[in-house]
């Protein structure tokens, strides 16, 4: 707590004011992450914009303060990495959202004439997304290489919901053989990670 009150340029005593520990501050700030990050990929999405594009929008407007936080902030691991309760319940609530989210928007392209027959269906293309999505953002470091991760993944997903044919795309077809293997879809993500960009 004095090394947060030190960075924060307040005096350790006016921190506990606001927060009785350290799990107290952990769960005010996943709290907030959560609130703020579902707002920003909400409002990411445009009505004139391709579905890909608006993927890639949404995913880097809710993912993209967490992996700075992640990779370049000093409390930024102590924070993700948490096994509060609490903080573990707002990371649920936050998959959840971003998982409805997707699948409303996938529901308004099939009214479109395009499916996700690729993917499983409707509410598995909502996990496969949000699952690979956190796995890139897990997996690589650097920012750009991380922005161009996912630009490569919502091309990719474009593509495969704009198909006339049943075509896989790379990233789907890696996620079904690492099923068959045992891997979980943020297990697929970091392996597409390493793929699409170095880390």
């Amino acid at each position: 707590m004095a090394d947060i009150a030190e960075s924060a340029g307040i005096s350790r005593a006016t921190l506990y004011v606001h927060f009785k520990d350290k799990e107290a501050l952990l769960v005010a700030l996943a709290e907030n992450v959560v609130r703020e990050s579902l707002q920003h990929m909400r409002e990411a999405w445009k009505p004139s914009a391709t579905f890909g594009k608006n993927l890639e929008a949404a995913i880097l407007a809710k993912d993209l303060p967490l992996h700075r936080l992640k990779h370049t902030s000093p409390y930024g691991g102590v924070l993700l990495d948490s096994n509060s309760e609490t903080v573990i319940a707002c990371a649920r609530v936050f998959e959840t959202g971003f998982i409805d989210f997707l699948c409303s928007r996938a529901i308004e392209e099939t009214q479109a004439g395009r499916h996700f027959k690729t993917f499983g269906g409707i509410p598995a293309f909502g996990v496969f997304v949000a699952q690979a999505a956190a796995g890139f953002k897990d997996a690589i470091a650097s920012e750009d290489d991380y922005r161009t991760a996912i630009h490569t993944f919502a091309s990719l997903v474009e593509n495969a919901i704009t198909t006339k044919t049943a075509k896989r795309p790379p990233a789907r077809q890696g996620a079904r053989d690492s099923v068959a293997k045992g891997k979980t879809a943020h297990q697929v993500g970091r392996l597409n990670a390493a793929k699409l960009g170095p880390s």
